[in-house]
């Protein structure tokens, strides 16, 4: 399982709005997770478990961003663009977690979509 996290996302695209990204993503590209099984001979064998594509990221609230949008979001396409022409679409993207508009900072926090499948988009020269 590969996970990325970093700052320096612009924004991201889901349910037909754009939305402003804070400082920090994490993207967890999902797949399939080995863990020894150890043995007083050494290693055993594997267990294998599934993980989940998932994005995790805070948002700039504004004005005309809805904090109840982002939380209905169930089964859609959502595309993060990164500042460095990297982008990331998550397929069939569903929103788990609660969001929450923080007044002070002016960011929603818990939003984490999973999906089916994450792709990358790379930029080539």
């Amino acid at each position: 399982m590969a996970m990325i996290e970093r700052g320096g996302a612009s924004s991201f695209f889901v349910g037909g709005a754009t939305y402003e990204v804070g400082a920090q993503v994490k993207i967890i590209a999902g797949g399939i997770v080995r863990k020894p099984v150890e043995s007083s001979n050494g290693i055993a064998g594997f267990t294998t478990s599934y993980v989940a594509p998932t994005v995790e990221c805070e948002a700039l609230d504004g004005p005309a961003v809805s904090v109840a949008a982002l939380r209905a979001i169930v089964g859609q396409t959502l595309q993060i663009m990164m500042n460095n022409g990297k982008s990331y679409i998550l397929v069939n993207a569903t929103q788990i977690e609660h969001p929450t508009a923080e007044i002070d900072s002016g960011k929603i926090t818990g939003l984490k979509f999973v999906g089916d499948a994450l792709n990358e988009i790379l930029v080539t020269q």
